[in-house]
């Protein structure tokens, strides 16, 4: 229908440009075929419009009629008319296509108000569903993995340094925090939250666990869901010192109520298996 009501107004406006000039045309000839009877002359090539010419100067003189006398002499003057009544016939037709054109960007205005309100209606409704299911995810896992601090990591003080006494503690802390109990996976420690809606609560904790005197690093990772695959490609990258999660949860996040923690992209990854990751850590708000 927009392609239609475009069309139509094109052509008007190319209809109203063709006639100008036709009038442009009528009104020159007009002139030099008054000009060849007031100079008694013969121009050939005015012979195929003169017909033309000739019913518009009749039509002109019906309307009104008149004569001029000059030098003696009495001057037909329905050229004077005929010019008169092309020039505002011409000038009808302008301001009609001026009007016309002034339609057509009022049309266009409505035309992208109207598409502009159909889709930040269909954005709202899409962000309205992309937030009810999100908001639907309410489990989460947390992935700690753990290495000795570089300061600890050397031949003559690293047995100083016991490694599961470090895990342990850590493992009791956070059962005293939380009450969840940790599942081995892939050589880290796995808690599992019900409730993503607090999970700035959980993230007062493990910003407690980076922030202590620890003797080890913690490699600290975040999936809204069940989707262990993306959780094991966090762990993969090893960033120490971070809380770190993929795209989907920072969506997750975002639907929360309230956000304690900023986030920011740390970049996007390319897996082995071809893929890409993209990656954001939360961190304190000053």
């Amino acid at each position: 229908m927009h392609k239609l009501v475009l069309w139509f107004f094109e052509n008007l406006n190319n209809i109203g440009q063709t006639l100008s000039l036709i009038c442009s045309f009528f009104i020159m000839t007009t002139l030099f075929y008054w000009l060849e009877i007031l100079t008694k002359s013969q121009w050939n090539w005015l012979n195929l419009i003169k017909p033309v010419l000739d019913v518009i100067l009749d039509f002109s003189n019906s309307i009104f009629p008149f004569s001029i006398t000059a030098f003696g002499t009495v001057f037909d003057a329905k050229f004077i008319t005929a010019i008169v009544v092309l020039m505002c016939l011409m000038l009808i037709i302008r301001f009609s296509v001026e009007g016309i054109n002034n339609l057509k960007y009022m049309y266009d205005d409505m035309h992208n108000v109207h598409k502009k309100n159909i889709e930040k209606n269909f954005n709202k409704q899409m962000t309205n569903k992309v937030v009810s299911s999100e908001i639907k995810i309410s489990k989460y896992k947390v992935l700690i993995s753990t290495k000795i601090k570089n300061k600890f990591d050397h031949e003559e003080i690293r047995i100083k340094v016991d490694i599961n006494e470090e895990n342990n503690k850590l493992n009791n802390f956070l059962f005293q925090k939380t009450g969840i109990k940790y599942e081995i996976l892939n050589n880290g420690f796995l808690y599992n939250f019900d409730n993503f809606n607090q999970i700035d609560d959980i993230l007062d904790i493990l910003f407690k666990l980076l922030d202590s005197s620890s003797k080890i690093d913690y490699a600290i990772c975040i999936q809204s869901g069940d989707n262990e695959t993306n959780l094991n490609k966090l762990a993969e990258l090893k960033y120490y010192n971070k809380i770190i999660f993929c795209a989907d949860t920072l969506l997750r996040y975002k639907c929360n109520k309230s956000h304690r923690y900023g986030t920011q992209n740390i970049g996007i990854f390319q897996q082995s298996d071809g893929n890409t990751i993209e990656v954001h850590e939360f961190h304190k708000i000053l």
